[in-house]
C-alpha cells in the first residue's frame, strides 16, 4: 500500500502546476489584451491546469507502486518513459472530455476530429509531463542517497557507542539484521551496489572491535 503523498510533495505539486498557470494566464492577458478568444483560452488553462495536476498524481503513485526507480536504468527507463506518455495522452483525453462537457470549445482546435483533438492536446502534455518525471526522479535519488547516508551514519555511531561502553560487549544479532535489512531495502536497485554496502557495513563492524552474541 501506498503511503500518503508528503506535504512537500503535495506543495510542490500545486506550487509548479500554479506557478505555469499564472504564467500562462499573464502571457495570454498580455497577448490577447481587449480580444474575445481571451476567455476562452483562459478556461482552456485552468482545465489544463486540473488534468494535469490529477494525472501527474496518478503517475508519481504509478512510479511509485510499480518500484520502476528502483530498477536498473536499462528496465526502469522504458517503463518511466512510457508510463509518462500514456498519462500524457489520458490528460489530454480529460482535457478535451471536459471541454466538451463544459460546453466550451478548445483553442487552436480548428477543423480536427475528436481524436486528433485528444492526440494533439497529449502531445502538449508530454512537453509538460517530461520534465515532471525528470525531476521527479532527480528528487527520488536525492532522498535516497540521504536516507542511505543517514543510515550509515546512525550505524557508525551505533557502533562507536558500543565500543566506547565496553570493547568486549557483544551486539545483539537482532539489531545488526534489522540494520542489514534496513540497508537492503534502500539500495535494492543491482547486485553490485548491494555488495558494496555490505562491504562498507563490514568495515564498520571491523573498526568498533566487536562480537556479535547469537541469542540462540
Amino acid at each position: 500500500m501506498l503511503r500518503a503523498p508528503s506535504k512537500r510533495y503535495l506543495y510542490c505539486q500545486f506550487v509548479g502546476w500554479g506557478v505555469f498557470l499564472m504564467v500562462y494566464n499573464i502571457s495570454l492577458y498580455l497577448v490577447l489584451q481587449g480580444r474575445p478568444e481571451i476567455t476562452k483560452r483562459l478556461e482552456n488553462a485552468f482545465v489544463t491546469f486540473l488534468a494535469g495536476l490529477f494525472m501527474t498524481h496518478l503517475l508519481r503513485n504509478a512510479i511509485r507502486s510499480q518500484g520502476w526507480l528502483n530498477k536498473p536504468i536499462r528496465q526502469g527507463l522504458p517503463w518511466l518513459l512510457l508510463s509518462t506518455a500514456l498519462a500524457a495522452l489520458t490528460a489530454g483525453l480529460v482535457k478535451v472530455t471536459l471541454i466538451s462537457m463544459g460546453g466550451m470549445t478548445l483553442a487552436r482546435a480548428g477543423h480536427l476530429s475528436w481524436l486528433a483533438r485528444v492526440f494533439a492536446t497529449g502531445f502538449e502534455y508530454s512537453i509538460l509531463f517530461l520534465p515532471w518525471t525528470i525531476m521527479y526522479c532527480l528528487y527520488h535519488h536525492i532522498q535516497k542517497a540521504r536516507q542511505k547516508n543517514t543510515e550509515l551514519q546512525r550505524l557508525e555511531l551505533l557502533l562507536k557507542e558500543k565500543s566506547a561502553t565496553a570493547g568486549d560487549t557483544a551486539v545483539d544479532i537482532e539489531s545488526i539484521t534489522r540494520s542489514l535489512d534496513r540497508i537492503r531495502s534502500l539500495i535494492d536497485e543491482d547486485a553490485a551496489r548491494a555488495r558494496a554496502e555490505i562491504t562498507a557495513f563490514s568495515q564498520l563492524l571491523r573498526k568498533g572491535y566487536l562480537k556479535i552474541n547469537d541469542p540462540q
